[in-house]
């Protein structure tokens, strides 16, 4: 079962600080998904559920991106082998 929630977001560009614009919107989210994100993020209301759920998403997909460019650690150099590199010149 869904229902209908009227929200206000706060507007935050390419970061994830509130900033003084707001939208207000109305979607259709499924009750057991609201409650989940709800506990989950221990928010005490819908508002708060939401707004965590979509600055988790931009923190991971911010993340995933900065991977794509950057790379892991796994690209770089470990101890031993910054060591061996040091002594070979």
């Amino acid at each position: 079962m869904t229902h209908s929630v009227m929200l206000t977001f706060l507007s935050a560009g390419p970061t994830l600080l509130p900033m003084a614009c707001e939208m207000e919107t109305s979607i259709a989210i499924s009750e057991e998904l609201l409650r989940d994100v709800k506990e989950l993020s221990k928010s005490r209301t819908n508002k708060e559920a939401v707004t965590a759920a979509l600055e988790e998403y931009l923190r991971i997909r911010r993340s995933a991106a900065l991977t794509e460019i950057l790379g892991t650690f796994s690209d770089f150099m470990d101890r031993n082998e910054l060591e061996r590199s040091r002594t070979e010149q």
